[in-house]
């Protein structure tokens, strides 16, 4: 995919960026690059900060709003640790990088394949629930994407196995009491 957007913006998208070209119009050009992926997902701001680490061999990449960078740290800890705990029990995570990005979901979540959105609430307001609404996004990189599901006529399927890999996380990260407490 090749997407052209203003020189200032932030792109992000299912998968990874191979090159950035500048034009000479102002605009530049990303190519992008994911497979097999089911969908594919777009999202662009002027105002993201990015903070990476790795999981593995996958580079992990949280985009955040200015005022979140507490926030987007601890959510790209929980994302890493979440798919080196994925990884180990349900088999490695294939691609090169996965992206978590701020978005205006008020306090939920949505999963695309690399890449998931979080509320800016969970950023906000709700750090109670945001390691659980992070985790559990993750997990769909399993539960929809990689084996897929009709997610949108059968939801019950990969929300069951994505809520089932939060007790998994809990259970190697925090223990079985946490564990426990999820159940």
């Amino acid at each position: 995919v090749s997407v052209t957007a203003p020189l200032d913006m932030v792109v992000v998208t299912s998968g990874s960026a191979l090159e950035t070209q500048p034009n000479p119009d102002g605009t530049q050009t990303v190519y992008c690059v994911g497979g097999p992926m089911r969908d594919f997902s777009l999202v662009m701001s002027r105002e993201f900060q990015l903070a990476n680490t790795t999981a593995y061999s996958t580079t992990v990449n949280s985009y955040y709003l200015p005022p979140d960078a507490s926030s987007g740290q601890a959510v790209l800890q929980h994302a890493a640790a979440a798919l080196r705990a994925y990884s180990d029990a349900f088999g490695p995570y294939p691609f090169a990088e996965f992206d978590v990005v701020e978005a205006p979901l008020g306090n939920r979540g949505m999963e695309y394949p690399g890449l998931i959105l979080i509320g800016t609430d969970l950023y906000r307001k709700r750090a109670d629930a945001r390691e659980f609404m992070v985790v559990h996004e993750v997990g769909h990189q399993w539960w929809y994407s990689l084996v897929g599901s009709d997610a949108v006529n059968h939801p019950w399927l990969d929300e069951g196995l994505a809520e089932y890999s939060v007790y998994v996380y809990n259970l190697m990260v925090h223990r079985q009491t946490a564990a426990d407490g999820l159940v």
